[in-house]
């Protein structure tokens, strides 16, 4: 994990995966390490230094700005370019692991190489190039050119798939809230109004089955209870173009499916209950919404729903909500501060929990997070609507 904006974790490992490719076979390996930045600059630095050092590591690169917070309030540089590596350079020995610098590099087209910027003598004779985390950022949107020296071939694709030209893109939308809120109808809609698209209904993440014992000890809303990784996994793929592999889950039976290759998409709905327990730093969404129904309302709907399709009695479904209250708090609720919508819906009539076949009058209340760019998603979903006449 590292911070909003930065190349994700999956396709990072790809581009790793494409670089060491380049290199003699047997000469390097990969292992990953499940570690979320901190972005605490040079301490960070030290601090990755000695995992690195307890994995049997003898030497660490340690880049310019390493785990660099960014710009201060006053828009300044909150750490110097090479601050990390001066602390590395005076505990290194301490550590017991060697740093390998690495500088700023640019590339010098008389020269046809990457060099150390602080190191070219000749600047004003010379003809330097480098190309931003922006401007890449830019290139990639637009589908316009990377030039051969600024990576290896494979490495761009990697890129390119990841972040397709606006042109070539379509919508992601990850909703959640909690069961009963109005998320699957909601996720339906949207599916309906996107001819070519798919809803990735993420209950099929459960690891077990209705009746395991483990839910004795979890609840559906416990993520160690879901695999979310395999989820975000699968989310990755499905926006890159790629098939996956998966089973459903029946709520009739409360069984899975067997699993079934599922072809991508234009455009992905991704609904469950931990929608965006992991997309804050997620690069590939365009809307996140949450359901926060009111509470009475949520349980009618849910009542509702249970007793009709899933074999429940009003009074289970009812034992089950109070039975997930505290996980809801804990993992459910704190994903809202990731939505860029709120949809509340509530009633100003009574509910009776025990009818339901009478419907109140329902009201809306739409929240839209002031960060939010919604103008282009009114304009990416025109561009969608142009491209399919």
């Amino acid at each position: 994990m590292t911070k909003p904006g930065d190349v994700d974790h999956f396709t990072r490992v790809r581009c790793y995966e494409a670089v060491l490719d380049q290199y003699p076979a047997s000469t390097t390996a990969m292992s990953l390490l499940n570690l979320a930045m901190r972005m605490a600059g040079p301490r960070e630095a030290v601090w990755h230094g000695l995992i690195r050092k307890n994995h049997g590591c003898t030497h660490f690169i340690v880049g310019r700005d390493h785990a660099g917070p960014g710009n201060n309030s006053k828009g300044e540089d909150f750490y110097g370019p090479y601050d990390a590596q001066d602390l590395f350079r005076e505990h290194q020995e301490e550590m017991g692991i060697e740093m390998v610098d690495f500088k700023h590099m640019v590339w010098v087209a008389e020269r046809a190489q990457y060099e150390a910027m602080d190191e070219i003598k000749d600047k004003d004779d010379v003809t330097i190039l480098n190309i931003s985390g922006t401007e890449l950022r830019r290139r990639l949107a637009e589908g316009l050119e990377i030039p051969e020296w600024f990576s290896f071939p494979q490495v761009v694709e990697e890129l390119r798939r990841t972040k397709p030209a606006r042109s070539k893109q379509g919508f992601t939308v990850f909703l959640t809230g909690f069961s009963g809120s109005g998320k699957s109808t909601l996720s339906n809609l949207l599916k309906i109004s996107f001819t070519d698209s798919f809803l990735l209904e993420c209950d099929r993440y459960h690891k077990w089955e209705r009746t395991n014992n483990n839910w004795k000890t979890y609840t559906h809303l416990n993520p160690n209870a879901n695999h979310i990784t395999k989820m975000s996994e699968d989310i990755f793929n499905l926006k890159v173009g790629n098939e996956i592999y998966q089973v459903d889950y029946d709520h009739s039976t409360g069984k899975f499916t067997e699993k079934k290759p599922i072809s991508p998409s234009n455009n992905l709905i991704v609904c469950g209950l931990h929608s965006l327990f992991n997309q804050s730093e997620n690069n590939l969404y365009d809307l996140k919404i949450y359901m926060d129904t009111d509470d009475l309302l949520k349980k009618k709907w849910k009542i509702s729903r249970d007793v009709k399709e899933r074999g429940y009695t009003p009074d289970q479904v009812l034992s089950n909500i109070k039975n997930r209250e505290s996980d809801f708090e804990q993992f459910i609720l704190p994903q809202k501060d990731n939505a860029d919508v709120i949809i509340k819906f509530f009633t100003i009539d009574d509910i009776d929990l025990q009818n339901l076949n009478v419907n109140p009058k329902l009201s809306l209340e739409l929240l839209i997070d002031k960060s939010f760019n919604i103008k282009h998603i009114l304009k990416k979903y025109f561009l969608y609507e142009k491209k399919k006449k």
